[in-house]
């Protein structure tokens, strides 16, 4: 019998967090780079941190679910992780997009600030290049989550089970070929 503890931690994941607004938008409008780089150094460990639990907890639900069985997940289970992988890969396009607008808005604001004070430019730089960082890094684990649960399910899929094997990448080729032939 499944453990529905796991079952639950593959169906509701946690959610990354989200990067704090203030470093985007108003960290831009502050006055004075040391101010400014006070604020920005809050802001960057906070979410740093935030995200490496966000991490940790990732890792700890792969961890639990790769300890299942592969045998006994029903197709009302397995639709459910399905699901899930749409709606991590859709949090993934959402953070994407949102992350290029962050980018483009930065470079736009960087270069206002830069010629208004070079030492401010150079603060509000450096923030955000590194939350922008951080945030790329919370994509890419969304990703990742996403292809950890589509193998996740194909190895639990009774219908994903036989059919050729292949020990080297020439009959694979070969084999695929033919098959798209």
């Amino acid at each position: 019998m499944l453990d529905p503890a796991i079952l639950y931690l593959l169906v509701n994941p946690p959610m990354p967090p989200e990067p704090p607004r203030m470093a985007q938008e108003a960290m831009l409008l502050s006055e004075g780079a040391e101010n400014i780089q006070r604020k920005a150094a809050q802001l960057q460990a906070s979410f740093e941190t935030y995200a490496d639990d966000w991490r940790k907890k990732l890792a700890g639900i792969k961890t639990a679910a790769n300890s299942t069985p592969g045998t006994g997940w029903t197709a009302s289970d397995l639709s459910n992780l399905e699901t899930i992988v749409g709606d991590v890969e859709e949090e993934a396009e959402r953070r994407g997009k949102s992350l290029g607008a962050a980018q483009k808005r930065h470079r736009r604001k960087y270069r206002q600030i830069f010629a208004d004070d070079p030492s401010v430019g150079a603060v509000v730089n450096t923030s955000a290049t590194r939350l922008m960082a951080i945030e790329q890094n919370i994509i890419e684990n969304l990703l990742d989550y996403a292809l950890f649960l589509r193998a996740f399910i194909a190895e639990r899929r009774a219908d994903s089970r036989g059919g050729s094997v292949f020990d080297n990448a020439e009959e694979l080729a070969s084999h695929l070929d033919r098959a798209l032939a």
